[in-house]
């Protein structure tokens, strides 16, 4: 690890120092974010911080251009093929398509000279459509008191406190994301109406607008952004059967092409853990004409790394 990091102020939730740390001689860094946020005013939602302060992104960035080269996902493809690695390099992704992307984090990236790569969920493009999780966060903190039956607790859940409120959410996600035999979208579903809640399944907010197709072009034509997919309605690559990987891959390139004018060879996993991908769908991105797909587990690449197997660190 390099022994020099720059004097940054870091009186902030985010520990930048740790990240700046992670950036290692030889070695690529791929960090993965999600969002860019002004301030955090909520108690329930963005608990895990998903959508990190502008402040922090601020710091973040220009400590690991202080340390670091900023290399795009097609120059990491470069080093991989012989090209010369640069001194530290990292590059920053982020996933989903969050409108806060454009109008937070890309002046941010441009101040910086700082290339990205967005990987965009196209359902969510298309309808502004929230998260199946962000939906469920949406309504825990809508709801003083939660009372609901969940398939797999015997006794009814009754919870008022946030940390009690914040336990369960890890609960859902760690059960709802590894059941392939759980609709998401119907769970959440079931959980608003369950709370009499109307179902909400897109906002306004920084922590929920998504970026417009007009955005995405205009994002794909910018010279520091490189758009990729993220499929169609953020399912699970491996949960899915060979028509519905077809669909999923193929429809969201599709949308892509038709709305940029531009082809997409470039991927992420949603979720992005090991069980939520394999050779099977490898082969089908492969065959889609994608080259490469990073995932969500944590580390650092070396230039041997498999393109579709790439390591990230998630910033919180």
């Amino acid at each position: 690890m390099h022994s020099k990091v720059p004097s940054i102020n870091w009186n902030e939730k985010m520990n930048i120092e740790t990240y700046l740390n992670s950036l290692v001689k030889n070695k690529i860094v791929i960090f993965l974010l999600h969002g860019v946020i002004k301030k955090n005013s909520h108690k329930i939602r963005n608990y895990n911080r998903k959508h990190i302060t502008k402040s922090e992104f601020n710091s973040f960035i220009k400590g690991l251009s202080k340390v670091g080269t900023p290399v795009s996902i097609g120059e990491i493809l470069k080093i991989r093929n012989g090209k010369k690695m640069p001194q530290y390099p990292f590059a920053i992704t982020f996933d989903d398509g969050f409108r806060n992307n454009l109008s937070l984090a890309l002046p941010i990236l441009v101040k910086y000279e700082v290339p990205a790569t967005i990987y965009i969920t196209t359902d969510f493009i298309d309808r502004n459509r929230m998260s199946w999780i962000d939906r469920i966060e949406w309504a825990f903190e809508k709801k003083k008191t939660i009372k609901i039956d969940l398939p797999w607790r015997k006794n009814k859940t009754n919870i008022s406190s946030v940390k009690k409120k914040i336990e369960l959410l890890e609960e859902i996600r760690l059960f709802i994301k590894k059941n392939k035999y759980i609709d998401p979208n119907t769970f959440a579903d079931s959980v608003q109406t369950s709370l009499n809640l109307p179902l909400r399944y897109s906002g306004q907010s920084d922590l929920d607008r998504k970026l417009s197709w007009s955005e995405v072009s205009f994002l794909s034509s910018h010279s520091s952004i490189t758009i990729g997919g993220h499929t169609h309605n953020h399912l699970i690559l491996s949960h899915l059967s060979k028509d519905e990987l077809n669909y999923e891959i193929g429809k969201s390139l599709s949308l892509i092409k038709k709305n940029t004018g531009k082809r997409v060879q470039h991927y992420s996993y949603p979720e992005g853990l090991d069980y939520t991908y394999n050779k099977k769908v490898i082969y089908h991105l492969k065959n889609k004409g994608i080259i490469c797909c990073p995932s969500a587990q944590h580390g650092i690449n070396s230039v041997k790394t498999s393109p579709f197997k790439l390591k990230r660190i998630t910033v919180i």
